[in-house]
């Protein structure tokens, strides 16, 4: 039996990829894994490859899960997508960070997509989060 917790995220991974093809993204790779970290979804539109965190919050608001992504976590998703990228051949292409919240309401997901949701610099693994609110 899978945890209840993981089993909440999966289903919202499963609503920000069918979001995100709806809007007419290819999906690249779902949960990529490698020693830096995970990407839960790599997606790409109009030649720019998009590195998506899917916060799924049942119950927490949108403020909370856009903090969730802190420091420490922006700078594993700058590493592993790094490493994507080399692994890939992919670094002529442009990039960026984004966050997608799932939220259920009324009996069906809702997601909230904040593209551009913070830059990092591959080199160095920094980051600057733009904050929504």
């Amino acid at each position: 039996m899978v945890a209840r917790h993981l089993a909440v995220g999966r289903a919202g991974e499963d609503t920000a990829t069918s979001f995100l093809l709806s809007k007419g993204y290819t999906i690249l790779e779902r949960n990529y894994r490698c020693r830096q970290g995970e990407i839960d979804l790599i997606a790409e539109r109009d030649e720019c490859i998009v590195f998506v965190e899917v916060k799924t919050r049942v119950h927490a608001g949108l403020e909370a899960a856009i903090q969730a992504v802190d420091q420490k976590k922006r700078r594993r998703l700058i590493s592993a997508a790094a490493l994507f990228l080399s692994e890939r051949a992919l670094w002529d292409h442009a990039c960026r960070f984004d966050i997608i919240v799932v939220q259920p309401y009324q009996g069906h997901d809702l997601c909230k997509h904040f593209e551009n949701a913070f830059e990092g610099d591959m080199t160095t693994g920094s980051s600057d989060m733009y904050s929504p609110f």
